[in-house]
């Protein structure tokens, strides 16, 4: 075995690596807010129009009365300043103010940057669900509980996804 000599000020910095390695590197925005109803929500719709080509901008709810609930959603904001942060954040603050679909498209960028990162997944569980489409929300939030498995708030997202109201 070789026993690597280290500075003082080598060591704190793999001790900081290893601290951010450990701790959740998020805040979250919690948010409770009004999404369709899973049984009223056009779930393949999304997959139609990826397929087609057709533009997501062109998808408008069922109707303006349509049933809904209200939830608790725990979006992820990462720390940091890197690309991938930066666009996690942007489209929290996007999709906060209801700008789902920008969001969506800036979340699915990051995803090209990084794919192991479940802030990224987790939010667009979150944008998903509350455009409708829970079959693709439950695909995110499965991906960012299998890439962060002891995170109680993404796996909050993803259990409570059939939740009809808040408790």
């Amino acid at each position: 075995m070789k026993i690597i000599k280290m500075d003082s000020l080598s060591r704190c910095a793999v001790v900081l690596a290893a601290w951010a390695v450990a701790c959740s590197c998020y805040s979250y925005e919690v948010r409770t807010v009004k999404r369709p109803l899973v049984d009223s929500a056009d779930q393949g719709l999304f997959s139609a129009l990826s397929a087609s080509g057709e533009s997501l901008y062109d998808w408008k709810p069922k109707s303006a009365d349509a049933e809904t609930a209200a939830v608790r959603k725990y979006y992820a904001v990462m720390s940091g300043s890197g690309p991938v942060a930066e666009m996690n954040n942007r489209a929290v603050m996007l999709a906060v103010g209801e700008q789902f679909y920008e969001a969506e498209i800036i979340l699915r960028q990051a995803l090209e940057e990084t794919e192991t990162e479940p802030a990224l997944y987790n939010n667009l569980g979150i944008v998903c669900e509350m455009t409708g489409n829970a079959k693709q929300a439950s695909v995110f939030y499965l991906r960012a509980c299998l890439l962060d498995d002891k995170n109680r708030r993404i796996r909050s997202n993803f259990l409570g996804l059939h939740e009809t109201s808040v408790k």
